[in-house]
């Protein structure tokens, strides 16, 4: 499915690049797949870090949409040239405040850790 929106925004987060630039996170609210299937979609997007294509996460009941949906923008995040530089950061830290699966959950500082080279 190809969307040109997130559509109606549920939460936004501002993180901050070590050149100064903001980074933006934007998840939209849980929605019902337009081809009739009763399970859902949250459509987020990252604007700041070169490729702004919205993504989305699916879920069988909006709940699952949300935490699947933040997973995804987590892994998204945590994977990027960025944060694994060190330069991506929220709230003065490397931890970025979004959960990520248990595959890659080694990616993820400790909360209050610093980024590199700090």
């Amino acid at each position: 499915m190809k969307l040109d929106s997130v559509g109606q925004v549920l939460a936004r987060r501002i993180l901050d690049s070590r050149d100064g630039r903001a980074v933006e996170v934007v998840m939209g609210i849980p929605q019902r797949f337009p081809d009739g299937h009763d399970d859902y979609f949250c459509a987020f997007q990252v604007i700041g870090m070169g490729d702004e294509r919205i993504r989305y996460g699916a879920g069988v009941d909006p709940f699952q949409a949300v935490w699947l949906t933040l997973q995804m923008i987590g892994g998204f995040l945590y994977t990027s040239a960025e944060a694994k530089g060190g330069t991506l950061t929220w709230l003065g830290q490397a931890n970025l405040g979004f959960p990520v699966s248990e595959s890659i959950s080694d990616l993820v500082p400790r909360a209050g850790s610093a980024p590199e080279g700090s």
